[in-house]
This record gives C-alpha cells, sequence and structure tokens, in this order.
C-alpha cells in the first residue's frame, strides 16, 4: 500500500468518527431534551437516552452476525 493510500484511509476514518461523535452528542442532547420535556429528571432522564443507543447497536449486530454464512437461518422460524 502506497503512502497516499494511508493519507486517504486515515483520514477518511478520522473525518466519519468526528461526524459521528457530532451525531451522537446531538442525537443524545435532543433525546435528553424530549425525556426530561415528558417529566423525567436527574440520573434516569440522562440514561434513557443510552438505553435506545444500546439497543439499536445490539439490533444492529444482531443482523449483521445473521448476515454471516455461519448462522442457521432455521432458528429464526
Amino acid at each position: 500500500m502506497m503512502a497516499a493510500d494511508r493519507v486517504i484511509r486515515w483520514s477518511t476514518a478520522g473525518v466519519v468518527i468526528g461526524t459521528a461523535a457530532v451525531a451522537a452528542a446531538a442525537c443524545y442532547e435532543h433525546a435528553c431534551d424530549l425525556v426530561q420535556a415528558h417529566g423525567e429528571v436527574g440520573w434516569t432522564a440522562r440514561l434513557v437516552p443510552l438505553t435506545v443507543d444500546g439497543m439499536i447497536y445490539a439490533s444492529s449486530m444482531v443482523m449483521l452476525d445473521s448476515a454471516s454464512e455461519a448462522f442457521d437461518r432455521r432458528l429464526l422460524f
């Protein structure tokens, strides 16, 4: 791999990570405000958005795993 290819890969990864961090912060703040607007306060209001993100991550990993060849699709039915 040439040096230019490494620069392209690392800079792309950096931009994707930075963009994801900004989006995650904005999403968390919005979800936290929404939960607080519906009456939750304190640590509960700060943790509820994380549970939503955790479920999204877990379901994404299940779908990724089920897409692999090693997964026995008969388990789904």
